[in-house]
């Protein structure tokens, strides 16, 4: 159904309430869940290192060079995906 309205004065308003009902999506939906996958994808990495590190600090225990050069490089790219694509294909 279309409603066809000539008045500017409802085309303004249309368009506020459009507006608001996207920031208010946004700033309760999408908002939060980017910000907890950045999150988690940050905590993973610094997991990540950490388990490299102890591992290099045990004795007995060699992790392959493959292994460290890609945890860099995925520390390095953040939550930037096509960093992490590039790390993931060049590693």
């Amino acid at each position: 159904m279309y409603v066809i309205v000539n008045s500017l004065r409802y085309r303004l308003i249309a368009a506020v309430v459009s507006l608001a009902i996207f920031g208010v999506v946004y700033f309760t939906v999408i908002k939060p869940n980017h910000d907890a996958a950045n999150n988690a994808v940050t905590q993973s990495e610094k997991q990540l290192q950490q388990v490299l590190n102890n591992a290099n600090k045990q004795s007995g225990v060699s992790v392959p060079s493959s292994a460290v050069n890609l945890s860099t490089c995925l520390a390095a790219a953040g939550t930037d995906v096509s960093k992490i694509q590039a790390c993931s294909t060049s590693h």
